[in-house]
C-alpha cells in the first residue's frame, strides 16, 4: 500500500519471536512469543511484499514501544 500525501510504499507485518531459552525448531506455546510490528518504508516495503508466513526474516532498524489506550481505558503496550 502507500502512503495517502506523498504516495510512498509502505507495508507492516507482525513478528512473533520465540522468547529467551528456546530452541529454533522446538514446537512453542503463543505464549512462549513475543510479537512486534515490523513497518517498512518505500523500496524495502516493496520488497517485503514477497514476504509469507514462517519466511525467515533479519530486522534492522529502531525498536519503539508504543503506548495507547483502548475504548474500556486499559492502557496497552506494543512494540514497533
Amino acid at each position: 500500500r502507500f502512503t495517502s500525501q506523498a504516495n510512498v510504499a509502505v507495508t507492516i507485518f507482525l513478528l512473533q519471536v520465540p522468547q529467551q531459552g528456546r530452541k529454533a525448531g522446538q514446537a512453542t506455546a503463543d505464549a512462549d512469543h513475543f510479537t512486534l510490528k515490523v513497518v517498512c518504508w518505500r523500496n524495502l516495503a516493496e520488497a517485503a511484499t514477497a514476504l509469507h508466513k514462517g519466511d525467515a526474516v533479519a530486522v534492522d532498524g529502531k525498536l519503539m514501544l508504543n503506548t495507547a489506550t483502548t475504548p474500556e481505558g486499559m492502557q496497552k503496550k506494543q512494540f514497533e
